[in-house]
């Protein structure tokens, strides 16, 4: 038959050796690496993060202590793997308690091989996912994030501000400038200050509003729920949950069209989003920069952009002004 391909690493805790055999024999057969435990939990966490695998089996009821406090203490510990809960009582209250938690899924005794091999399957390409997708962006950051280059007063004062800005962790900023003055290079900067205050890997996300379709733009930002619209085939979160807790770049903000304008300020004020379809209020902690190449002040004049729109992002300001006017960085 060959040899299997390596699928990744299981552990399963659960106190009936039996049910812990099955499962065992099981994923090994899928090419899964499997270890497990069926006595001792107290401390089980320091095993789970001393091994580090893909993807943990964690029964609910488990003597000396239970699964959810143990899934409570890897969350808060950071440990980087995948959960499935283990139980024989599916009821809504315990199911939704877990997810809550950090769970990725449950499966529900007495259990379905079958059922078992693909809720595992899924959970150990999430985790890839998640893995692929923090060295991609550490990718980008070393090649793309790059520094601001000039020295001139003009430059260096800026700089100076954004330091400020980073530090003092703001909601709004907005810069203007030409094309090609390097608005988004600020604003990767003041991301990567905020980031290094915060010691922490954060998320910053750029969104072009005049690259985005209209009709298309309010999901892009704020997401949508199954069957929201015709395509809307299963939830997707906007790009303001995925920023949460980092920073959006809204690229261009003064060629948004009115009707949107209302619906962002309506979420810089409540700091919240509501996804098509949906009618929960989602908060979102997280740095709005805008930027423009435009006349913002007269496209506010002339009815194009909403006043309190611009006052709400308005809180600091940055103009970067362009080379010509600064000669000395030129070389």
């Amino acid at each position: 038959t060959g040899i299997m391909k390596y699928k990744g690493k299981i552990f399963i805790a659960d106190d009936d050796a039996l049910i812990v055999q099955m499962l065992s024999r099981a994923l090994k057969n899928e090419g899964y690496d499997v270890q497990s435990e069926t006595a001792k939990f107290k401390n089980i966490a320091n095993t789970i993060e001393s091994w580090l695998p893909d993807v943990v089996l964690l029964d609910i009821k488990l003597p000396e202590t239970d699964g959810i406090t143990i899934l409570e203490e890897m969350k808060s510990r950071g440990i980087a793997c995948g959960v499935l809960m283990l139980t024989a009582d599916d009821s809504v209250d315990v199911v939704v308690k877990c997810i809550k938690l950090g769970a990725e899924d449950y499966l529900t005794k007495p259990f379905n091989i079958e059922k078992v091999k693909i809720v595992v399957g899924n959970a150990i390409e999430k985790q890839r996912l998640k893995f692929e997708v923090g060295y991609l962006r550490d990718v980008y950051s070393a090649c793309f994030d790059r520094d601001i280059i000039g020295e001139s007063s003009a430059i260096n004062r800026l700089k100076t501000e954004v330091e400020t800005l980073g530090a003092s962790r703001v909601s709004n900023v907005f810069i203007t400038g030409e094309s090609g003055t390097g608005k988004e290079l600020f604003a990767r900067r003041l991301h990567r200050i905020m980031k290094e205050n915060n010691n922490k890997c954060l998320p910053f996300i750029a969104v072009n509003c005049c690259a985005v379709p209209d009709s298309l733009l309010e999901s892009e930002l704020f997401g949508h729920e199954k069957g929201a619209f015709t395509d809307a085939r299963a939830e997707s979160k906007g790009m303001f949950e995925l920023a949460s807790g980092g920073s959006i770049l809204l690229d261009e903000i003064v060629d948004m069209k009115l009707d949107f304008q209302s619906k962002l300020l309506r979420v810089l004020e409540q700091r919240t989003v509501r996804r098509i379809g949906g009618h929960e209020e989602i908060p979102v902690d997280v740095l709005v920069v805008t930027t423009t190449n435009k006349d913002v002040a007269q496209a506010v004049e002339t009815g194009n952009f909403r006043r309190d729109l611009y006052y709400r992002l308005n809180t600091f300001s940055i103009h970067i002004p362009p080379l010509r006017e600064r000669k000395e960085d030129i070389l």
